[in-house]
């Protein structure tokens, strides 16, 4: 009688052990840094100008240690919750007086867009009698089905009206520190007509004529774009003549 295969059993082979799952960290305001101190310490917001004119663009620890009679500020540069962690870069939006990364002149000397917006219907109304859904063609006048009249429709409407017929209109052209200027936007044919500028082209101009050619003002702090990668041509010849059958070279090709 053979009990081989229940006194020694054949011992499992242990498969392949998946890999653990990458666990991300929350990062909240109570994190800690590796400089001791809370994320809520550091600058987390906007890039601000501090005092000795300079910006921080990063996320530097603002902690503050009273000893000796002498404030001391942490000199840790960038919040980082583990050594390998990158320190976050802040970008600051461009102000009036920031170069152009293009033409490099100043962002008040460009064109403001104003571009052209469809202005949406407004929602119909019900009828405070049968509860008619009624376009903005109906409004404070009678009641399609039942011809209720409704005052309160007619009052919202005049009232707009009013408004807008008081307010004063919107300069849309080239503006800088509350001075009007002539810029690439406007009509040489009608100078004096309505200006609408839809693009921030650069308005420079030494002459009053000819004026920079750059299109868009482009901040000096914008992140610069990755280049497209185009595929190269001869490396896919090369690859094409590596997997050419070797039995097959230098045979002609059948000709009609």
């Amino acid at each position: 009688m053979s009990t081989q295969g229940e006194l020694f059993p054949t011992a499992a082979i242990p498969g392949p052990t998946a890999p653990a799952p990458k666990t991300k960290t929350k990062l909240t305001a109570r994190s800690v840094c590796l400089c001791g101190h809370e994320r809520r310490a550091h600058h987390i917001g906007a890039p601000k100008q501090h005092d000795g004119g300079w910006y921080c663009l990063q996320e530097h620890c603002a902690y503050t240690t009273y000893r000796d009679g002498v404030f001391t500020e942490c000199q840790c540069p960038g919040f980082q919750l583990t050594a390998t962690a990158p320190l976050k870069r802040k970008r600051p939006s461009a102000g009036d007086y920031d170069p152009c990364a293009t033409c490099h002149h100043i962002r008040g000397h460009h064109c403001t867009p104003h571009p052209l917006r469809e202005k949406k219907a407004p929602a119909p109304m019900p009828c405070e009698d049968c509860s008619l859904l009624r376009s903005e063609r109906y409004w404070g006048r009678n009641c399609p089905r039942c011809g209720y009249w409704s005052k309160q429709e007619w009052k919202a409407r005049r009232a707009a009206e009013w408004k807008a017929a008081g307010t004063r209109p919107k300069w849309l052209g080239f503006e800088f520190e509350g001075r009007i200027g002539h810029c690439k936007h406007v009509d040489e044919s009608n100078p004096t007509g309505d200006v609408r500028c839809d693009s921030s082209a650069c308005a420079w101009s030494d002459d009053g004529v000819t004026f920079c050619s750059c299109q868009k003002y482009k901040s000096p702090w914008a992140k610069a774009a990755k280049p497209a990668t185009t595929p190269n041509l001869f490396d896919e010849d090369k690859e094409d003549e590596d997997n050419r059958d070797p039995d097959h070279l230098g045979e002609p090709a059948n000709l009609p």
